[in-house]
């Protein structure tokens, strides 16, 4: 996953936007040359709207690749978790209990303590 996701990105329960993104890991890789800005309202890597923000520097942006993350959302407080890259933006009853305990069991100490308060959010 590339921090550009959360210029689109909204919760699927409360469509709530921006959400906010708690890395665990990322890999940098080699970035190309970025021409401009490349999202259109909201910057992920320095968490704010494009147009309060200045010095955007989208080559560097676009070298990051997140590997292990977790998704929050304010408005409604649930949390989705980005594995291997991959965000799992999944409603409540879609998500696998067991997953989102694994995830919470490997990832605790690293976790928001609202992600740890609410626990798991699968109903399967």
């Amino acid at each position: 996953m590339r921090y550009r996701l959360m210029d689109v990105l909204a919760c699927p329960i409360c469509k709530s936007f921006p959400l906010n993104l708690h890395v665990i890991r990322e890999e940098k890789r080699e970035a190309k040359k970025a021409e401009g800005v490349k999202c259109e309202l909201y910057c992920g890597l320095k968490r704010g709207y494009i147009s309060e923000l200045k010095d955007l520097d989208c080559s560097s942006c676009l070298g990051i690749e997140i590997e292990e993350a977790v998704i929050t959302c304010d408005k409604c407080g649930r949390w989705y978790p980005v594995l291997e890259g991959i965000p799992r933006m999944l409603p409540d009853e879609l998500r696998s209990r067991k997953e989102d305990e694994e995830f919470l069991s490997k990832f605790g100490n690293l976790l928001p303590k609202k992600v740890l308060e609410r626990g798991p959010v699968g109903k399967g």
